[in-house]
């Protein structure tokens, strides 16, 4: 989110953008296949349903509360909730801004969008 406020690519062309982009998705594609050769190659390669729950659970702001999953089965179904709210729920809000930065751009107006710096 935070790169994405600091990237011009409101100010600049569009091949420009569709650059820095596709520099981008380049670099994330290179760093998954990274971690995942480095996951296959190490001494315990295997991730197990604990390990992706407690870390969706994490990641997610779920938190454990009084009520957990307790069985790994049990684990791999909230994790795959969990995983499908988070996407969609970034959907949702991508949708949302995007909806609302088309009335702004349709009144005439433009959508103030924050730079951190």
């Amino acid at each position: 989110m935070t790169t994405r406020n600091l990237l011009p690519l409101d100010r600049s062309s569009t091949w420009v953008a569709v650059t820095i982009l596709t520099i981008g998705l380049v670099a994330l594609i290179g760093l998954v296949v990274f971690q995942v050769r480095w996951i296959l190659r190490s001494r315990f390669p295997g991730v197990r349903g604990v390990e992706a729950y407690f870390t969706v659970t994490v990641f997610s702001t779920v938190g454990f509360g009084d009520i957990t999953a307790k069985t790994e089965a049990a684990r791999l179904v909230v994790t795959g909730q969990m995983i499908v709210d988070l996407v969609a729920s970034g959907s949702r809000s991508w949708s949302l801004w995007a909806r609302s930065s088309e009335a702004a751009r349709a009144a005439g107006r433009r959508l103030i969008t924050p730079r951190f710096r």
